[in-house]
């Protein structure tokens, strides 16, 4: 599966996930972002699952994450509300 989102200049940002039964294999891809600095790039790490996280105590405010990943600065690049 292939999440595309796009910056404000209007470069895309893809998130790339498959899953083998066991693990979701995630890609990170910034390539195309003109504005990245050093950042640029894919990266890619395996993670357990995806799950809810409440983000706003407030405010029924929750977000999906990856959870389990062996780079979690690669799995923190992605949430969905």
């Amino acid at each position: 599966m292939r999440i595309t989102q796009y910056t404000i200049e209007g470069s895309p940002i893809f998130y790339e996930f498959s899953f083998n039964g066991n693990t979701i294999e995630y890609t990170y891809d910034n390539s195309m972002d003109g504005y990245t600095g050093q950042g640029k790039g894919r990266r890619s790490t395996s993670c357990s699952g995806i799950s809810k996280k409440q983000v706003n105590l407030a405010v029924a405010d929750k977000k999906y994450v990856l959870v389990g990943c062996s780079s979690e600065v690669i799995g923190n690049t992605f949430y969905f509300n």
